[in-house]
């Protein structure tokens, strides 16, 4: 027999982003505009970046995912069980802030920004 699940939004959800802001000091070096439902986790390497986004609502892709990135990028790639090969990822970089749009997230992805 299969399990299932549907992930829910903590009812608490705002006061733990509250606290996360709180104890990073008002900025973070990466800020994520997706639905709700889009997970992100975010590892700062040597010289890289490496962002992974989770569609957890996998009945939808999800398009126009908006990552801005406190720094500048030289190179940004992505890759993704969803797709056969890894790819560029346009930016827009201005006064130290990096922009990325993500046009399509249909289950996961990694984007690697490489400083």
């Amino acid at each position: 027999m299969g399990f299932e699940s549907i992930w829910e939004m903590p009812t608490n959800a705002s006061e733990l982003e509250s606290a996360v802001y709180w104890a990073a000091g008002k900025i973070l070096p990466l800020t994520v505009t997706a639905p709700e439902w889009v997970g992100v986790s975010h590892d700062t390497q040597e010289k890289r970046e490496v962002i992974h986004l989770f569609n957890y609502n996998s009945e939808k892709n999800v398009g126009g995912i908006i990552l801005e990135y406190s720094g500048i990028v030289k190179k940004a790639w992505n890759v993704s069980p969803d797709e056969e090969v890894k790819s560029a990822v346009p930016f827009i970089e201005e006064k130290g802030m990096t922009t990325l749009r993500i046009p399509n997230l249909k289950v996961y992805k990694v984007i690697v920004l490489e400083r």
